[in-house]
């Protein structure tokens, strides 16, 4: 497997994760343990981390790298 192959697999594997608690989140933001309250992460948050993994994985597949491609443009005269 290519680095780019390895890269592609541990981000969908991150994507993965998200989604997952994204669904932890929508059944419910926090919750009780005896006298401790747990709150879950911002749902606003995740769905940005998820846009973020989906053009990677995109950008990924598509050039091979995360990094955008762009040409020097140098004006004459």
């Amino acid at each position: 497997m290519s680095s780019t192959e390895e890269r592609i697999a541990k981000y969908r594997e991150m994507l993965d994760a998200v989604d997952e608690a994204i669904l932890k989140v929508l059944s419910g933001q926090s919750y009780s343990l005896g006298s401790r309250t747990v709150t879950r992460a911002d749902l606003k948050q995740l769905r940005l981390y998820r846009k973020e993994l989906e053009a990677d994985i995109e950008a990924l597949e598509e050039n091979g790298t995360t990094r955008r491609r762009f040409k020097r443009i140098v004006p004459i005269g």
